[in-house]
């Protein structure tokens, strides 16, 4: 029967209780959807002890329930324990069913609507049953403190369970509001959202729309959680995980995680609080938002638990008729794109007719996403459908001829279906007059500003304010519209690119209730500016992010429909690669403005200018009304608004060495037939083919009588021929810096591009009665003329070869865009290698040009000369270091010797023939680079650094000379990669460059180093000083300076491997010679986890560590593990040294700097084999040298000494055959028949190993047998030589453990005290945060924990090896004294960078051991068959799951 409130009320100092659900009065706010009723909480212990002491009057229940109405809105569910005022919150809230069961009565009352008393007149009171005392008193003792000590894989320490549903986030201002469905709205096409909707709410959602067990109709529901974040349903309301630290933020770590991973982590956050609250009486602690900004905690029982998954399986156990996705999406950042092919997946397997219902949490953002994304999908698929019918209908009328759309290869052209018609309805619904667009903008405009100023502004004055500023207003409004720079750059690169824009802007403004997705990118821009919140400007960052992708996704989706390509989103992305880049540069975070053109200047909204009446906006062009009239609307495909057509050829810059009229800088190449040039003019190309063609010129001498002409052109931007000249298209506030927006763009959809853009010139020529309005330079000023035209004087590049080729002309045309000041593409220079392959070298010159033939065009002729050379035959191997080819041709560009870089050290070192690389590019950069020298450009560059006093423009100049060295560098990799292939004429049967490049990932390291470096980058190695400690008198430094090896090279050294102090003296078993020797029994380590062994191992079976040993040590160590000549036993030797060593005489020597001589080379990402081949050269220099100097050979070694390390020099006198690689000695040892298999496996010291090491291991330790045994060695025997034990110990432990998931270690469930309760009830702290830390109970791994499938175990399995494996060093506990030693420093000091690397290097290496365990846990655990064999490797598995590369980069910084 219902719940009535008594009418009875003699005490007047207390409120009745049905006053507790009256609608308090909305409180003074900036947003109507702040109000929220208020409830008071208390904010220590303290305040309940204290009232809990009070004597209390309460008064009783009568035998008949009372009549009080329940309310059903969960937010309006509290109790409260009136005494004379004093108020007392301990609420459990629920949502209930509509029709509680009498079983759910308690005391008269529903046992989730907590009323603790009711106040009747005096003489009727009684005392209400409660629970005892003293268990609220150990509730409330416990909340404090019960978060910090967690336990559980998802709900961890410093995690909460915050209540998922607040009244701020609601929408009061919707006309239909549902019950348990914040924020629910539809839009056209069955499309729907809602925020987190609570059990009740998706059973009102379903029943709406039909899908009732009981509705007539048979239509389905398709619902689809965007949520990214775990949510879990306890008592039927949706709670969501958090951070205790930021609890109204999403928990970011899980970007990238997939549906059915993050519904994995749902059910162990279900059973981590099952268990959490079974240790606390079916009571468990959870946070409510009571207002904004504050929440409290508290305690629920728990009478359901589900996670979402579960709740809609219930659901469908009813017979509802609803289909349930999980496709996550972060809400800062656009999706994933294979996110997006499971939006298309699902949208299209349910019928027209279903609703799609999409939900994140408050339903804004995420949800408006995906309705305006399923909105486009299906209208696409209405299109179809209606197209199809249309050719059939047209097919039956004419006997099968079709004409309803272009098919042809570019697809139909913007004129050929009107969007309006096709996409939308009717013209009125879509295309409305540009003056009332105009009109709409400025409405909204005043709208935006009101909102950004926080209604500082009336609109009476917003709307003065704004009249007053034209300049600034029409940029404000074309933001409105959409028109930043990033979006009209994109939209001239799509296919329909203007109609997919307005396609896309209404189906936003159809799905805006809760928010603009467009316009909010201004409000966040405008607020940024108002109140410099960083916050802010990264929001209005993801708004312009996830704008710019649903225009690449709408594009997606009207060219598939358009031509039928049949790809996935995906896979049209990949193949799009200059939109990638684009959406790459939007990504990278940082405090950048500029992105936001043509309001990337907003300081009138800064505080401190709001007084000004006047605005300076930066520099624009000058121009009459007309011109500017005409800019502002051009509105063609690629030719848009504020984009110029600006004259290409700049004649300041005039240098041509030869004088052909037309074309600029044009220059030919010693020993080749290549010529460079600025973009020539069509009277240029004639001119240069006349020359080339004709027999050999007396004033033109080395020219002439070539049968064929090849065009390269290198330009990566639109150019449109008008009247013969050249035209590029440029922004109008960037005239004289190209476009970006085409970097990476292919050779066929820059050529479609032209063709659009001279179709625009065409288009807007028609009303300005054959006019064009282009850009001339004069005086480093651009300025506006008209240019006379008719519109067969407008070609694309395209157009003017083919022209001349109709005229006669042997030409030949390649289109191959170059990203201007950037190092080519190693795709680019695939395609030259592919063009130059299939000529005829003979009888045919060679074109290259850029736009002013310095940059791009001397690149150009470099990689052609050196291409040419190979086609020729070349080979380094075969030529002498002092062949002419390799010799410098001496140069006026040219002023010095070539100086030496660190990075270019670093490559020649790892590349075959280096040095001879080197030679051979030097002399190609000499002999084409007569205007622009690229290796002086970077020693010119570092000048200027220096010298300049300005930082801005010290960085400028840093980035200029790194950008030149990178050049340097991708010359030399492909120079090398070329003399690694073989010579042929069929370049597209070669393995490709990218691959090459792919396949040494050694360089990639070699290039973050020196962008990590910056300008010391920049330094030639000659004017480096020795490092500390180093004692090099005048005939040693001579020795090292002249080195000329390719590994053994200028300032390198050969120190000795082992140092003083390496052993450590508490390792009671030693092999002299072999530091840190110890043995770990397999036996110990499976005992560990309570493991019997399998049948392929023996009790017997050990596991080795050691430091690098001498010659003689090596076979001890054998002898030692019985592996020696006759032993029963084989040892499978791992040196996990990634830096080439030498042995001399049987002592091992390591390659170092003289600058820097105590730290590694590192390579990361280097192969096995070419660490031997760098070995293999570094003996040839060092024989080298023992000619040289008579049989000796400069040796280093180190000594301690009272002040420290001391590296000291010695002349040791050796034989050739005393100098062997590591791989000889093991040759030489096996030969002598001890039973060892060597291999290496390159791993950097103190980083993490990375994940091909992980799988090379894998590879090699799963094969072994019975009488195998593994040893590893690095240097000292400590970091890489314990992480290979630990990874042995690891496959040991857990390959074909069928035990491990069905009985798994234990695991400590309360707090790890004796007594984990304190005397007052509170829980007593787990351990000292010294203790945690040495648990490895860091964020990074609490956060990893939470993600992989098997957290605890894979942490319990890594721990335990780790522990077996200490003997040298803990890699868990080395952590936390590193963090330890960090904090001991002061910060920002140079020691204290050193240290905190180390110390994070430490963590991450603990971090992928852990996710390693996992691997094999979930890959290899269940393995009946040896040799073992992972289901996939651990690349590719770590591929998939990228959550765990985003924790990942989250706390790469963070030692908390």
């Amino acid at each position: 029967m219902p719940i009535q409130p008594t009418t009875d009320t003699a005490d007047t100092d207390t409120a009745t209780p049905a006053r507790m659900f009256e609608r308090p009065p909305p409180h003074n706010s900036n947003s109507p959807l702040d109000s929220v009723p208020r409830r008071r909480s208390f904010g220590s212990k303290n305040d309940l002890s204290m009232l809990l002491g009070k004597k209390m009057s309460i008064a009783g229940l009568s035998s008949t329930p009372l009549a009080i109405p329940v309310p059903s809105h969960p937010h309006a569910l509290a109790h409260v324990m009136h005494a004379k005022g004093d108020v007392l919150a301990m609420s459990t809230q629920s949502v209930f069913s509509s029709s509680p069961e009498v079983n759910d009565l308690k005391y008269g009352y529903p046992a989730d609507f907590a009323l603790d008393s009711v106040v009747g007149p005096d003489s009727q009171r009684e005392r209400v049953p409660m629970p005892p005392r003293n268990a609220i008193q150990d509730l409330a003792s416990k909340a404090a403190s019960i978060v910090r000590n967690r336990t559980g894989s998802v709900l961890a320490r410093f995690t909460i369970i915050k209540s998922d549903f607040f009244q701020q986030g609601i929408n009061i201002n919707l006309d239909f509001h549902l019950q348990g469905a914040p924020n629910f709205r539809m839009t056209d096409l069955n499309i729907c959202g809602t925020a987190q909707p609570t059990v009740s709410g998706i059973a009102s959602i379903l029943t709406l729309l039909k899908s009732h067990p009981q509705s007539l109709a048979t239509n389905q529901c398709v619902f689809i959680s965007a949520r990214e974040e775990p949510v879990i349903y306890i008592n039927w309301r949706p709670f969501v995980l958090r951070e205790n630290e930021h609890p109204f933020q999403n928990i970011k770590t899980f970007q990238g995680i997939n549906g059915t991973r993050l519904e994995q982590m749902e059910a162990r956050l279900k059973e981590d609080i099952l268990k959490e609250s079974a240790r606390h009486g079916n009571m468990f602690l959870v946070h409510d938002e009571i207002e904004e900004g504050r929440i409290v905690p508290s305690w629920i029982g728990i009478d359901d638990l589900m996670t979402p998954k579960e709740v809609f399986q219930s659901l469908v156990d009813k017979r509802f008729r609803v289909v349930y996705h999980r496709i996550p999406i972060s809400p800062e950042q656009s999706p994933d794109d294979r996110y997006m092919d499971e939006y298309v997946a699902a949208i299209k397997a349910c019928g027209p007719e279903d609703h799609v219902v999409f939900n994140c949490g408050m339903g804004v953002g995420r949800t408006t996403f995906a309705m305006a994304v399923a909105l486009i999908i299906r209208q696409s698929q209405k299109l179809l459908s209606s197209k199809k019918q249309q050719e059939a209908a047209t097919t039956a009328a004419v006997g099968g001829e079709s004409g309803a759309f272009d098919m042809s290869p570019l697809g139909p052209k913007p004129s050929t279906i009107s969007a309006s018609q096709t996409w939308f309805g009717s013209n009125e619904a879509f295309l409305f007059d540009e003056m009332e667009s105009q009109n709409r903008a400025m409405l909204r405009l005043v709208y935006i500003l009101e909102k950004g100023l926080s209604n500082k502004v009336s609109p009476r004055s917003a709307i003065d304010w704004a009249m007053a500023r034209g300049p600034l207003i029409e940029d404000l409004k074309s933001a409105v519209l959409g028109n930043y720079q990033y979006i009209v750059q994109l939209t001239s690169l799509l296919h329909r690119g203007s109609e997919c824009k307005r396609i896309l802007d209404l189906a936003i403004d159809k799905c805006d209730v809760m928010i603009n997705l467009r316009e909010v990118i201004l409000l966040h821009r405008v607020q940024y500016s108002n109140t410099g919140n960083n916050s802010v400007l990264e929001k209005a960052l993801g708004c312009l992010e996830r704008y710019f992708f649903m225009l690449a996704f709408c594009s997606y989706v009207v060219e598939s429909n358009d031509l039928g390509t049949g790809l996935t989103f995906s896979e049209w992305m990949q193949g799009r690669e200059e939109i990638q880049r684009m959406l790459d540069s939007i990504r990278r975070r940082g405090l950048r403005l500029n992105v936001f053109k043509p309001v990337e200047d907003l300081a009138v909204f800064a505080e401190e200018n709001r007084m000004h009446t006047g605005w300076v906006h930066q520099q624009k062009l000058i121009a009459n009304e007309l011109e500017s009239f005409v800019m502002k609307w051009r509105h063609g495909s690629v030719l848009v608004q504020h984009m110029i057509l600006k004259v290409d050829q700049w004649v300041a810059e005039t240098r041509s060495q030869i004088p052909i009229d037309g074309i600029l800088n044009i220059r030919k190449i010693p020993n080749w037939p290549v010529y460079g040039s600025a973009q020539p003019s069509i009277h240029g190309v004639v001119n240069l083919l006349k020359v080339l063609t004709s027999p050999y010129s007396e004033t033109l001498p080395n020219m002439g009588n070539m049968k064929h002409v090849c065009w390269i052109n290198l330009r990566e931007e639109p150019i449109c021929y008008v009247n013969g000249q050249p035209y590029v298209l440029r922004d109008k506030s960037l005239t004289l810096r190209n476009t970006k927006a085409y970097a990476g763009i292919t050779p066929a959809r820059l050529e479609f591009i032209e063709t659009q853009l001279k179709e625009d010139v065409v288009s807007e020529m028609k009303n300005f009665d054959e006019k064009i309005l282009v850009h001339i330079e004069r005086n480093h000023a651009i300025h506006p003329v008209w240019e006379e035209c008719s519109a067969e004087h407008v070609l694309t590049v395209r157009e003017v070869v083919d022209l001349l080729k109709h005229e006669g002309y042997p030409l030949e045309y390649y289109r191959v865009p170059l990203t201007a000041e950037r190092a080519p593409d190693p795709g680019d220079l695939d395609y030259m290698v592919k063009i130059l392959s299939t000529i005829d070298l003979k009888n045919t010159a060679i074109l290259v040009n850029c736009q002013m033939g310095l940059g791009r065009s001397t690149v150009g002729t470099i990689v052609t000369s050196l291409i040419l050379d190979w086609l020729k035959g070349f080979k380094l191997s075969c030529e002498d270091l002092s062949s002419p080819r390799l010799s410098p041709i001496q140069n006026p560009a040219s002023n010095q010797k070539p100086l030496n870089y660190q990075v270019i050290h670093s490559l020649i070192r790892v590349i075959r023939n280096g040095a001879s690389c080197r030679k051979w590019v030097d002399a190609t950069i000499d002999a084409c680079s007569t205007y622009s020298h690229i290796r002086d450009a970077i020693e010119v560059w570092r000048l200027t650094a220096e010298s300049e006093m300005d930082e801005a423009r010290r960085r400028r100049a840093v980035r200029k000379g790194l950008a030149c060295l990178r050049r340097y560098f991708a010359l030399l990799a492909f120079a090398a990669y070329l003399d690694s292939q073989p010579n042929n004429s069929a370049g597209h049967e070669l393995t490709s460059f990218k691959s090459w490049m792919n396949q040494h990932k050694e360089f990639d390291t070699m290039l973050e180093e020196m962008e990590h470096c910056g300008f010391k980058s920049l330094v030639p190695v000659e004017h480096l000083s020795p490092g500390d400690g180093i004692a090099l008198t005048n005939e040693v430094l001579s020795v090292v300076d002249a080195r000329q090896g390719a590994v053994l090279a200028k300032h390198t050294i050969l120190k000795v491997d082992v140092f003083p102090g390496a052993q450590k003296l508490s390792l009671i078993e030693r092999v002299d010679g072999a530091p840190n020797y110890r043995r770990i029994p397999v036996l110990d380590v499976l005992q560990s986890i309570s493991y019997a062994p399998s049948n392929h191992r023996i009790e017997h079976r050990a596991v080795y560590g050691i430091g690098m040993p001498t010659k003689d040590a090596i076979k001890n160590t054998l002898d030692r593990c019985s592996a020696g000549p006759g032993g029963s036993k084989k040892i499978l030797w791992t040196s996990l040294r990634e830096e080439p060593v030498i042995y001399v005489k049987g002592r091992p020597f390591v390659l170092r700097l003289f600058q820097d001589p105590l730290k590694n080379l590192e390579t990361t990402g280097i192969v096995r084999e070419r660490v031997e081949q760098m070995e293999q050269q570094m003996k040839a220099d060092c024989i080298a040298e023992l000619n040289r100097y008579g049989g000796r050979l400069l040796l280093h070694s180190e000594e301690l000494t009272s002040t420290g390390f001391q590296i000291l020099p010695v002349w040791e006198s050796v034989s050739i055959d005393e100098i062997e690689t590591p791989l000889e000695i093991y040759e030489s040892i096996v030969e002598q028949k001890y039973q060892v298999d060597y291999k290496r496996v390159p791993i950097t010291d103190e980083q993490a190993p990375i994940p091909d090491v992980f799988d090379q291991l894998v590879e090699r330790l799963t094969v072994l047998e019975p009488d195998t045994e593994a040893v590893f060695n690095c240097q000292m025997g400590r970091g890489r030589t314990t992480t290979g034990t630990v990874i042995a110990c690891l496959l040991e432990m857990i390959v074909g453990n069928k035990t491990l998931l069905k009985d798994p270690p234990m695991f400590e469930e309360v707090p790890a005290s004796p007594t984990p309760f304190g005397p007052d009830g509170g829980i007593k702290e787990k351990e000292s945060s010294e203790e945690r830390y040495n648990n490895g109970e860091f964020k990074l791994i609490l956060h990893v924990m939470g993600a992989l499938e098997h957290g605890r175990i894979a942490k319990k399995m890594t721990d335990s090896a780790i522990d077996k494996c200490e003997q040298l060093q803990n890699l868990r506990i080395a952590v936390n004294d590193y963090k330890m030693r960090v904090e001991a420093l002061e910060s920002g000091s140079a020691k204290w960078t050193a240290m905190r690397s180390v110390a994070l290097n430490y963590l991450m290496r603990y971090f992928y051991l852990i996710v390693f365990s996992e691997y094999l846990i979930e890959e290899m655990c269940e393995v009946s068959e040896w040799p073992a064999k992972p289901k996939q490797t651990f690349s590719n598995w770590l591929n998939d799951r990228r959550e765990i590369q985003s924790i990942a980069k989250r706390f790469m910084h963070s030692l908390d």
